[in-house]
């Protein structure tokens, strides 16, 4: 029995160690960035030296980063990703997937094979170079030459808001075509084909878009629908309302809004109007019968003159 005890705390120990040496790789190595979980929960996985993942919920701030991590956000997850000494900005709005794939001299490349993510790059330089900052999706390459742009990201398809600057886009089918997407406009990508040319997005819009309610599937019909055939949809309370000039039904005389002075002004001109129209309709049938009485005289006089 004694002997078992010996053989089993050594081992207790040894288990404890290797779990805070797995926890513990999290900080092991100069971090390459931090991560901040704003809202909601967000994962935090790690493939190298060994295989550790963490969930972090809101409040926890300056979770070192390495190259290679992936971070994963929940339903109502938002996390924000620092690279570069705070020079390279990365939002995360809610099921969202990204991950820093290489934090090189040349430059940086993330993966956000699905979500939604707002990047912010200060221009850095590397041996007089403007250092490369690109964004891998699920079938596109985006390709920072500005500051501020939105990428969603899905199975197939990848859009892009540029807020402030430049960007580049191109499909991962044909990296050769890349069309320049200025601030202010919105270009998208389905499947394999080629971005279209960029479209004006309005600033409520971008207003819209940039909120985290707004689910990835609304983005494009923000985007690129618009607003339905014939300008701004109305409000609700504006739907309704009577249009100036034109003839408006009438209320039933039991109806709330018949029984209120305002319904009851209407009702009574209905009701004059229909008096009127009858009067008109009488004098039309008066005018037939006397046309036709007219005519059945002449008709007796032409037999006795004849």
């Amino acid at each position: 029995m004694e002997s078992n005890r010996r053989l089993i705390l050594p081992l207790l120990l040894w288990l404890l160690l290797l779990w805070w040496a797995g926890a513990g790789v999290l900080w092991a190595q100069e971090p390459a960035g931090f991560l901040s979980v704003q809202a909601g929960k967000a994962k935090l996985l790690r493939l190298t030296p060994q295989v550790v993942s963490q969930t972090f919920a809101a409040g926890n701030q300056n979770i070192p980063l390495q190259v290679g991590d992936q971070i994963q956000t929940d339903g109502a997850g938002q996390a924000q990703v620092l690279l570069r000494e705070q020079k390279e900005s990365i939002q995360l709005y809610p099921n969202g997937f990204l991950k820093v794939q290489d934090l090189g001299e040349q430059g940086t490349l993330l993966h956000l094979p699905i979500g939604k993510g707002r990047f912010s790059v200060q221009g850095g330089l590397n041996s007089g170079q403007r250092r490369v900052f690109r964004v891998r999706t699920s079938n596109a390459l985006v390709g920072v030459k500005g500051t501020d742009f939105l990428v969603q990201s899905g199975r197939d398809r990848t859009s892009v808001v540029t807020l402030e600057g430049l960007v580049g886009f191109s499909n991962l089918q044909n990296l050769d075509f890349t069309i320049d997407i200025p601030a202010g406009t919105a270009s998208k990508s389905v499947e394999s084909e080629a971005p279209i040319a960029p479209v004006e997005v309005s600033p409520a819009a971008v207003e819209q878009i940039l909120l985290p309610e707004t689910k990835n599937e609304m983005l494009d019909q923000i985007l690129f629908e618009g607003p339905p055939e014939g300008g701004n949809p109305k409000p609700k309370d504006e739907e309704n309302q009577p249009v100036e000039g034109a003839v408006q039904p009438a209320e039933p005389l039991d109806s709330p809004q018949a029984n209120n002075p305002a319904g009851a002004g209407r009702a009574a001109d209905v009701v004059k109007e229909v008096r009127n129209k009858k009067d008109e309709i009488q004098q039309m049938v008066d005018q037939v019968n006397e046309s036709e009485r007219l005519k059945a005289r002449r008709i007796k006089i032409q037999m006795i003159d004849q």
